[in-house]
């Protein structure tokens, strides 16, 4: 009875990035819960750096599946002992001024070149996210919005278009 009750709880947001960003694509529901799990002891947020900076095997059959891994608390492996650094600041030009937080948490995974290709010339207006195209609005959506929510929870996207 206890688990039929677990299954039923909400999806965590953060699952699906871990999903999306987890190399071996085995047992969804299965890691789905684990990561349930896992959310009492850890917050989402270290799962999901960790699983990012994590230095997997090159080969596929080496690679637990996602489950395992977070049933086996791998977010607490030492696995490398040199610090990854930090991406160089962004120039003050490259973006609008009201979206350089929103998009920080981004840069590590897919570097300032797609950051200054999708996010030139958006800008953020409270929770509203304008764009200068529909075509953008819908790309940064479909690619980034989990991401996003992450920083902004209730966030809007939009495109110059649909002001008046």
């Amino acid at each position: 009875m206890q688990k039929k009750l677990f299954n039923q709880l909400p999806e965590h947001p953060a699952f699906e990035l871990f999903w999306r960003d987890y190399p071996r694509k085995i047992g969804k529901g299965a890691a789905r819960t684990a990561f349930q799990r896992s959310l009492k002891k850890v917050d989402p947020e270290v799962i999901i750096r960790t699983l990012r900076n994590y230095s997997f095997p090159k080969e596929m059959q080496f690679i637990p599946h996602a489950s395992t891994w977070l049933n086996q608390e791998r977010w607490e492996d030492k696995v490398s002992t040199t610090r990854v650094a930090e991406p160089e600041p962004l120039a003050d030009d490259d973006l609008h001024p009201s979206i350089v937080d929103l998009v920080a948490p981004l840069r590590r995974r897919v570097g300032d070149a797609a950051i200054k290709s999708w996010f030139k010339g958006v800008r953020l207006n409270g929770k509203n996210l304008i764009a200068d195209s529909r075509f953008k609005c819908a790309t940064i959506r479909a690619r980034y919005e989990p991401d996003l929510r992450l920083v902004i929870e209730e966030l809007h996207f939009t495109y110059e278009g649909d002001r008046e």
